[in-house]
């Protein structure tokens, strides 16, 4: 594992920071590191583990719905007892640590994913937590020496790109008001071109985290849940994101009883991206929308 290798992976971190491309970039380091599984999550202080939407990638029986059930019983997993207690540093897996999962509630579920050998370290910030797990299965060989430091200098960055996303999302979220498009009320979130979320205000955080909502978030892009209305999200917001649509309210999809609608954010928003926002299906666009400079005639 040379240096090249090393700080491509760095480098990667602070870019996806910026650009949201977090799911490659984990599958990414699984891959060099030679991982079964890997998980990245967020674990916002004040906030119900069921909140945070993590991303998983590698092992298929690593779904969504696993990594939600271990967030949502991560204290009594014995592994990340100490690595609370050891935050910001990596803790591995050792012998001790691997029986006493055994008697863990949770020993069913790492037995499923038949997580072996792991290893991962809670990040923290003035801003929450992160948590980075990788495993590997009983088949496999332990993480060496040499990977463990590696994964000791990722961490370190992570950790400081990781603080980047908060300032990034304060400031579209600025920008969106100053355009006078921002709605506490009414779930808002800006997306890029590739699907991930470059913002979203308190009302859509909470709308998505909702099982029961035609969105969720796939690979760390926000989607549906059904093909048709997948497809139909993809058209509509590349269309956004190119200024191809027509129409000057943007597109319009049903959400069940919501809708959702889809339009180009300005460039002193964000440049090729486009602003989701959720309402009634009877509703009709507020003042501001109409009065913005983005729905202005060319």
């Amino acid at each position: 594992m040379g240096d090249e290798w090393l700080g491509h992976i760095i480098e990667g971190a602070y870019d996806a920071a910026v650009e949201g491309g977090w799911y490659d970039w984990l599958n990414s380091l699984r891959r060099a590191l030679g991982g079964t599984g890997a998980v990245l999550a967020l674990l916002p202080r004040h906030s119900a583990a069921h909140r945070a939407l993590p991303i998983a990638c590698g092992d298929k029986t690593l779904s969504t719905g696993a990594v939600q059930h271990y967030l949502s019983q991560r204290g009594v997993d014995p592994w990340y007892q100490q690595a609370r207690r050891q935050r910001n540093q990596v803790v591995q897996l050792d012998e001790s640590l691997r029986r006493d999962r055994l008697d863990s509630p949770l020993a069913e579920l790492f037995r499923t994913l038949d997580c072996h050998y792991s290893v991962g370290s809670i990040l923290s910030t003035e801003h929450g937590h992160h948590l980075l797990g990788l495993y590997r299965c009983q088949g496999q060989s332990d993480f060496c020496r040499q990977q463990l430091r590696a994964v000791e200098q990722i961490a370190l960055h992570l950790r400081q790109a990781m603080a980047l996303t908060p300032f990034l999302h304060e400031r579209i979220g600025a920008r969106l008001d100053a355009s006078h498009l921002a709605s506490e009320a009414q779930p808002q979130a800006v997306v890029r071109a590739n699907g991930t979320l470059a913002y979203a205000n308190a009302a859509m955080e909470h709308y998505l985290c909702d099982a029961q909502t035609p969105l969720r978030f796939r690979r760390g892009r926000l989607g549906a849940r059904q093909p048709l209305l997948q497809r139909m999200l993809e058209r509509t917001q590349a269309a956004a994101c190119q200024g191809q649509l027509t129409e000057r309210l943007g597109g319009r999809l049903p959400l069940g009883s919501d809708q959702v609608t889809i339009m180009p954010t300005p460039e002193s928003v964000l440049a090729g991206a486009a602003l989701w926002q959720i309402q009634p299906a009877h509703a009709e666009f507020s003042s501001q929308l109409l009065k913005s400079e983005l729905l202005s005639p060319c």
